[in-house]
């Protein structure tokens, strides 16, 4: 690297062994700037890598003792430069003082009185009251400058008392009017009346320990359990309602990163669970030793269980518990534990990271716990591109809530990420999904199709009459139990068998080959089953050795899957419960239609996202984002305490 001098006008550049040396800029600030001025240069910033040759140094800036003499001092400033005229500083040069004529005895005049002026003694400035002495109270004037002073500061520790006063007593309004706080942002809609139930009953230590922590200021002390209790229970309803107070008491509640460290639990208690976390972060970074990145999809599903309170031994256990460390008695009792799981999508393994015991959740507080949930995983290294749950009203609320539009028109299946704003994509379950279209087939009876024919639940019911007068079961399993769906409504595998390609081929034999009467016109309705029952398998692929619908979605089989789902989209839009009306998606039975619909527009967005443009996986298999994991997970507590406890 060829060195070069940087001062105005200077063209050397360094040879080895020259007679020029190079120098560069001192590291301590201060010299560095005074070099930085001399050499007057407009916006100029010396970089380690700045030099200047010794020209424009003076003789005497040398240590010519030491060895080489070339070394600088350490006092030595550049100062010979060759600027342009406009640069150079131009001393104006004074005239000399004309003569003047003084008398001598004037001058005598002038030094008596200069003597006398060194012997007086020198004069204090009193600015303050305390640089007066006691002796200035004879003087009548000093008398009135010290009470005027006297007088300034007085006024001065009035305005500074006032100020403390009207900021302590705006300080104890605050902490006084904290059910005020409440019920403020009750009439705001951040909190619901049952959030609002459970954190009354948690205000009378916490309002006291926000009162001396406002008093204090920032303290470095331990936050009281009360408080925490308080906090995490007001953050895990809200997050707008717990930035709003934290807000209103300067702070006096810790940040939320602070409340997600509190929240994990150990031992199985109630919230997210610390060891689950540590396992993700232990996954996520053998998986990137290994130059990947785990995948995940978030899973959320609730249980419903039994009401029991009992004593563990340590404290009583039932109630309400969000893993706030709330303990009072007048919680209600829970009646459902919420669960969230997270399944690999290029792993094979599945952990539940969380479970909150319920009594009820609207959409706001639901969306509130996911959104946490997505922080502490993002903490791990972990990627989670999909959200699935139930298709119940509360989480369709709760995706529009995150920002997703689960509607009819201008559909957008996916939400923002709370923290990398990434897609995160939102899948409601499929085998609910095709329990509901059977639901909603049997009890209306009929569905219109886009051509006006009738999609007939008779057809079906003729069929098990046909399978059990003749004596006989063939291909399709339809039985009894199969009709009488009601009574086993939770079963996916009678909803599935129902809307099969079997059941379809046998109406169509029987109306067909067989030209039996009750069958004659059933082809719309073979249309309607073939449909479904293919599009669950393309939505229930499990096995990346299958063919046909039942394998996995990749690039060998993206244009025919793609052209299927364009038909089947086109063909649910069209479906109508009656000739004439409205669609089916705006009738008060959509909601099955519309989750295919949009598990279709989801799976095709996580196809496009991860396989198409950031190659992170070679195929999607869409069992991994159905909440099934959820069913094993329950049957073993149901087995472990033989009731849902």
């Amino acid at each position: 690297m060829v060195k070069f001098c940087c001062a105005f006008g200077c063209n050397e550049k360094f040879i080895k062994g020259g007679p020029i040396t190079f120098h560069c800029f001192p590291k301590d600030e201060t010299r560095r700037k005074l070099w930085e001025s001399k050499l007057k240069r407009e916006n100029f910033k010396a970089t380690n890598y700045s030099t200047i040759c010794s020209r424009h140094f003076s003789e005497g800036c040398f240590e010519r003792e030491k060895l080489g003499g070339t070394w600088l001092k350490k006092d030595a400033v550049p100062t010979i430069f060759d600027f342009p005229s406009h640069l150079k500083r131009k001393d104006n040069e004074r005239k000399a003082p004309k003569e003047r004529i003084i008398l001598k005895r004037q001058n005598s005049f002038e030094e008596q009185s200069n003597s006398d002026m060194k012997s007086l003694p020198k004069k204090k400035r009193c600015c303050y009251l305390g640089d007066f002495e006691e002796s200035d109270m004879h003087s009548p004037t000093k008398a009135v400058k010290v009470l005027q002073k006297a007088k300034e500061e007085k006024t001065k520790k009035n305005r500074k008392l006032k100020a403390l006063q009207q900021q302590n007593g705006k300080l104890k309004k605050r902490v006084a009017s904290l059910e005020q706080i409440l019920k403020e942002i009750k009439k705001k809609s951040f909190i619901t009346d049952a959030a609002s139930d459970v954190l009354e009953l948690s205000l009378t230590g916490p309002a006291e320990q926000l009162l001396k922590r406002t008093q204090v200021g920032t303290s470095k002390e331990k936050y009281p359990a009360e408080l925490r209790a308080f906090a995490l229970t007001l953050q895990f309803y809200s997050n707008k309602a717990y930035e709003y107070v934290r807000r209103t008491f300067s702070t006096s509640l810790p940040h939320p990163a602070t409340l997600r460290r509190w929240c994990k639990t150990v031992e199985g208690n109630p919230g997210f669970t610390h060891e689950a976390f540590i396992t993700l972060k232990q996954k996520s970074t053998e998986a990137m030793s290994a130059g990947k990145k785990i995948i995940c999809c978030l899973i959320v599903d609730e249980i419903s269980i039994r009401k029991h309170i009992e004593w563990d031994g340590d404290k009583f256990s039932g109630y309400v518990d969000l893993g706030t460390q709330l303990d009072n008695d007048c919680l209600p009792p829970a009646k459902q534990a919420l669960t969230f799981m997270l399944n690999a999508l290029n792993a094979n393994w599945k952990i539940p990271v969380a479970y909150f015991l319920i009594d009820s959740l609207n959409a706001l507080e639901r969306s509130n716990l996911i959104s946490e949930c997505l922080r502490l995983v993002f903490d791990t290294g972990v990627e989670v591109t999909a959200l699935t749950f139930d298709g119940t009203s509360v989480n369709i609320s709760t995706a529009n809530n995150l920002g997703a539009k689960i509607q009819e028109k201008d559909m957008k299946p996916y939400f923002p990420h709370s923290i990398t704003s990434e897609k995160v994509f939102v899948i409601l379950d499929v085998c609910h999904m095709l329990k509901l279209v059977r639901n909603t087939l049997a009890s209306k009876g009929s569905i219109v199709n886009q051509n006006g024919d009738i999609i007939k639940w008779d057809y079906i019911k003729e069929l098990e009459k046909f399978q059990k007068d003749k004596g006989l079961y063939a291909a399709p399993k339809l039985k009894s139990r199969h009709i009488e769906w009601y009574q086993e409504k939770m079963k996916v595998k009678l909803a599935a068998q129902v809307l099969s390609n079997s059941v379809a081929d046998a109406l169509l034999y029987l109306a067909n080959d067989l030209k039996l009467e009750e069958f004659q016109g059933c082809e719309a309705t073979v249309e309607f089953l073939k449909i479904f029952n293919n599009l669950f398998d393309v939505l229930n692929s499990r096995n990346f050795l299958s063919k046909g619908f039942k394998a996995p979605f990749s690039g060998e089989n993206k244009k025919t899957i793609s052209s299927f789902f364009s038909k089947a989209e086109n063909y649910i839009k069209e479906l109508k419960i009656k000739a004439g009306g409205p669609s089916i998606l705006s009738s008060n039975r959509k909601t099955g239609f519309l989750g295919f619909l949009l598990c279709i527009k989801s799976i095709e967005g996580i196809y496009d996202a991860l396989i198409e443009k950031k190659k992170k996986l070679k195929f999607l298999v869409n069992l991994q984002t159905f909440t099934r994991p959820f069913g094993i997970v329950f049957q073993c507590n149901k087995k472990q305490g033989r009731f849902q406890q």
